[in-house]
Parts: structure tokens; C-alpha cells; sequence
């Protein structure tokens, strides 16, 4: 993390580095949370079915989520800047904005749902054990709103402030490509299922291309909340009607993946066009640099003060030598920096797939 002073006021760019950071350190304290939930349900002789129950899982899943709230917050005050100002929440959306983000988000689901699906149907065919993982019984109106509120409202805000707000933004400093990618994966890996892993992942890329489109938090929140919600909401009514267990026929997914995939990609040049300044912002360009283009004011014109000052300090030289050294110096410290967030990323990567391969490994051996 870099801080800067413009016109007293302090602005602060993330590298890539503070993104795995924070993965690693929210990851972590999950982890934690869960097993001081465990053994105090040990010590206190509660049984093991309560963590199945409603109140129960209702409990896992706030624990899981403030870590993704306490994690950002916490790393701000060690770093002494209040991060959480570029996040995003104060940025407005339009109303063209918001019902094109309501139909990206249907479009993702009928676009990768049946791809999800497949998926799954494939891991328990090669003998996955899916009773261990414990859901919201959608059986009353009840557990319905308990499960909007906790299933979608709860990880829509909580998630998507860490892993758009705060991931997202941090790792768009090495471009949108590896931005999108690298947090999509990290996202789903997060969640340390196979079950989730495939379509958590095409989520996870959506929601940080509408993010970086808008730099408002609210944009990948729709998208999330709406997601979830039709998940619970199809579940709901399908458990109330009887039919909890009813499989699509392959046909009616093909064509859900296909037409899915043809909305979300009208609907996606709909939202560039509404979003985005196109006479600055020419299309080709905004894949490269997620820098250049979509941070904010604030951002771009510290960028512009640190190529002035890099400027300002090599014209000062009063010899070629002179000039050598200091860019050699320059590299040096670009190199160093990078280097930090290359380990940052292995470190990232061996916790989440460690985690994940061990989740899956557990439920093929029970």
C-alpha cells in the first residue's frame, strides 16, 4: 500500500499485495470462528444436530461473514489509512443501471447454473458426500425470510465489500484480466466446496466487471443478492410444492446455458454503454488497465502526481549516470514490490486450494 497527500487529503493505493493479504487474514480468521463455534459447542455439551439446526447454521454463517467485514477493517487500522472511503458506497447508480444489473444477474444464473450443475452431478457420480453440508430447510415462510436475510442480503453486503471492494480493487493494479480472474478465484475457493466451486467462480467474474465498470460496491451487491435470492426462492417454492428433488432434462439446461449466455452478453455491452465513457474509454483499451481507467479521481490523479514526481526527479539529474542509477533504483524497488506480491499470491493460492482439497477429500472418505 502506497499513501499519498493531495491537497491534504490522503489517498491511499492498494497493490496486489494488500489483496492476498487480506484473503489470507479473512480466510483465516473463518476458520477460527468456526472452530471456537465448535468447541464451545463441545464444552457447553450442545449437540451436534444443532449445528444443522436453523439457529445454528443462522450462527455459522454470520461468524463466516464478519470476517469478511472485521478482516478489511482491521488491516486499516494497522496500516493507519481508512480504506474503506474508495470502496465505493457512496457512488450512485442510475435506474437503467440497476435493472440492467437485475437482468445480468438472472442472465448468469440460466447462463452458468446448468454448467454448475453438471458439475455436481459429476463429483457425486464419482462418489462426493453431499449430507454433510448443511442448508436452511426451506419447509416455512419462516425459514424463507430467515434465509433471504441470511443466505443473500448478509453475504451480498459482507463478501462483495471484501472480495469487490477490497480484493478486486487492490489486484486491478496488474489489469482487469488478472483482476477479474484472480478474484473470481479466490471468491470461489473461499467457499471450500466443489459444489459451489464452478458456478461461485463465473459469479465472482461478473461481479467484478460490473465493479469495475461503476467503482460502486452497490453494482456487485445486485448482482449477488439477486443470485442467491433466486436460489433461495426457487428452492422454497419447489420444497413447498413437493418437488425439492425434480431434475431439468439435459435439453432444458442446454438451452438455459445458451440463451443465457446471449442475454448476459447483450445485457453486458448494455451496462459498458450506460456505465462507461466510450469516447475516453475506447473498449479495446479498458481490458488492459483497470489503473488507467476505472479508479477513481482521486486514484488517477495521484497516478499523475507519481509519474510527475518520477518525472520531476530525473530531469534533476545532472548527469546520464546520474539518470541510470535512479531508474535502476526505480526498478529495483518496482521489483521488490512485485516480488512481495507474487509470494502474497502463492501463499493465497496454497491456503485456498489446501482448504478446498481437503473439504472434498473429507466428504469422499466418510
Amino acid at each position: 500500500m502506497i499513501k499519498y497527500n493531495l491537497n491534504n487529503k490522503s489517498v491511499c493505493l492498494m497493490e496486489s499485495y494488500d489483496g492476498f493479504a487480506m484473503f489470507i487474514a479473512s480466510y483465516i480468521l473463518q476458520i477460527l470462528l468456526q472452530f471456537a463455534f465448535s468447541m464451545l459447542l463441545v464444552a457447553t455439551g450442545v449437540a451436534k444436530e444443532f449445528t444443522e439446526s436453523t439457529v445454528g447454521i443462522c450462527l455459522l454463517v454470520s461468524l463466516n461473514e464478519s470476517a469478511m467485514l472485521i478482516t478489511p477493517f482491521v488491516y486499516s487500522k494497522i496500516k493507519g489509512e481508512n480504506l474503506f472511503g474508495s470502496v465505493g458506497w457512496k457512488t450512485k447508480l442510475s435506474v437503467g443501471q440497476i435493472f440492467t444489473l437485475v437482468g445480468i444477474a438472472v442472465a448468469t444464473v440460466l447462463a452458468f447454473a446448468p454448467l454448475a450443475n453438471w458439475f455436481v452431478r459429476f463429483i457425486i457420480w464419482t462418489g462426493y458426500d453431499t449430507s454433510s453440508l448443511a442448508s436452511l430447510e426451506m419447509t416455512s415462510w419462516g425459514n424463507y425470510i430467515l434465509g433471504l436475510l441470511f443466505m443473500c442480503v448478509l453475504p451480498a453486503i459482507c463478501e462483495e465489500f471484501l472480495y469487490r471492494g477490497m480484493i478486486a480493487r487492490a489486484l486491478g493494479d496488474k489489469g482487469m484480466v488478472f483482476g477479474v480472474l484472480m478474484t473470481a478465484t479466490l471468491f470461489a475457493l473461499m467457499h471450500g466446496s466443489p459444489i459451489q466451486l464452478v458456478h461461485q467462480f463465473f459469479l465472482g467474474a461478473v461481479c467484478v466487471v460490473v465493479y469495475y465498470m461503476t467503482r460502486s460496491i452497490w453494482s456487485s451487491v445486485i448482482i449477488h443478492f439477486v443470485n442467491n435470492a433466486i436460489a433461495v426462492t426457487g428452492n422454497f417454492i419447489l420444497t413447498k410444492t413437493g418437488k425439492a428433488d425434480m431434475q431439468f432434462p439435459e435439453w432444458a439446461s442446454a438451452i438455459s446455458m445458451v440463451v443465457g449466455l446471449g442475454i448476459l452478453a447483450g445485457l453486458a455491452v448494455l451496462f459498458y454503454k450506460l456505465s462507461v465513457n466510450r469516447e475516453k474509454v475506447p473498449a479495446k483499451e479498458i481490458v488492459g488497465s483497470v489503473k488507467e481507467h476505472f479508479y477513481t479521481q482521486d486514484e488517477k490523479a495521484v497516478i499523475e502526481l507519481e509519474r510527475a514526481t518520477i518525472q520531476n526527479q530525473l530531469d534533476q539529474c545532472d548527469s546520464q549516470e546520474m539518470r541510470e542509477v535512479m531508474m535502476s533504483t526505480i526498478r529495483e524497488d518496482q521489483a521488490k514490490l512485485n516480488k512481495k506480491g507474487r509470494l502474497a499470491l502463492i501463499y493465497a493460492l496454497i491456503l485456498g486450494i489446501g482448504v478446498w482439497v481437503m473439504n472434498t477429500v473429507l466428504n469422499y472418505v466418510k
